[in-house]
């Protein structure tokens, strides 16, 4: 069996990160290669870091021409790959513990599946800083995060951050490249996988959390996740919690109300969500008035 560990990018120094999976890779019995795909990174400072990855024996950067987005980076990456299984790794995640790559390496000596996707979860990091936005989501969010509440929902609990999958899978099922801007697209391969029957096994193997972007960046990637929904809110479906709750207020008639509502508190949630002291009900419901008012 062998491994590809594969790390999308862009602007995020990776160094670090796979220099940290090398080290545990070489202690395991398997061949593997990483590969990180740079996504046409415009941070000359981390383009400089990530070349350092090219010294390290069994590992190499495919450096992008033009950015392709987040969706068709993934498919590149599988393309280039030469393994059997393919590890996926966000560049912006840390490896928490000693033993991530046995854990992934022993559940396929065990399962041999031909035709699987693991996904190993993720924590955050000590960083507790309650001003910040992200922090605050992922903290609301921690819970579902859980191993066995992934268990309970495991296509809709399904995430890009961290999951195993085999290259037949992969390039049976891609990523959707008409999905470009930020989010949905790992939501939209976990429901088709459910179509496929490819099973999606939930184990207890998380990275950590790294670097949380500030809150104006988080805001901006928000409303952008927040129109990748309306998009392709035909192909998500109920796979969507915004879209689930947008569809409850149109049930009950409240969608003009609602715009109503953001005309006039909008700009003071978004003054919340900006500030020191943003708080998770104020962004979900930013988040729903956004979504009704492109209705």
């Amino acid at each position: 069996m062998t491994f590809s560990i594969l790390i999308p990018s862009y602007n995020d120094p990776c160094y670090a990160l796979v220099k940290a999976l090398r080290t545990q890779l070489l202690s395991l019995n398997i061949e593997w290669e990483i590969i990180v795909g740079d996504d046409c990174s415009t941070d000359e400072k981390v383009r400089e870091e990530n070349a350092r990855i090219e010294k390290l024996s069994g590992c190499r950067v495919e450096w992008g021409t033009e950015n392709v987005g987040r969706a068709a980076i993934r498919n590149l990456l599988a393309e280039w790959a030469t393994g059997d299984w393919l590890l996926f790794v966000d560049s912006g995640n840390l490896i928490g513990s000693d033993d991530f790559m046995r854990k992934y390496a022993e559940f396929f000596f065990k399962t041999m599946d031909t035709e699987c996707v693991v996904y190993g979860g993720r924590v955050l990091n000590d960083d507790t800083d309650t001003s910040n936005l992200r922090y605050k989501y992922e903290q609301a969010w921690e819970k579902n995060g859980k191993v066995d509440a992934r268990r309970a929902d495991p296509y809709r609990s399904f995430n890009t951050c961290n999951f195993l999958i085999s290259r037949t899978t992969m390039l049976r099922i891609p990523f959707n490249e008409d999905m470009k801007q930020y989010g949905f697209e790992d939501v939209l391969l976990g429901k088709q996988l459910k179509e496929a029957g490819v099973p999606i096994y939930h184990i207890d193997n998380p990275v950590t959390f790294g670097v949380y972007e500030t809150n104006a960046e988080f805001l901006r990637k928000t409303e952008e996740a927040v129109r990748m929904q309306f998009e392709f809110q035909e192909l998500i479906g109920d796979y969507s919690n915004l879209l689930r709750a947008e569809r409850k207020v149109k049930q009950f008639g409240m969608s003009g109300v609602l715009n109503i509502l953001y005309k006039v508190i909008g700009g003071m949630l978004k003054k919340n969500l900006l500030g020191k002291h943003p708080t998770a009900f104020c962004f979900n419901l930013y988040k729903l008035m956004l979504l009704n008012s492109m209705v």
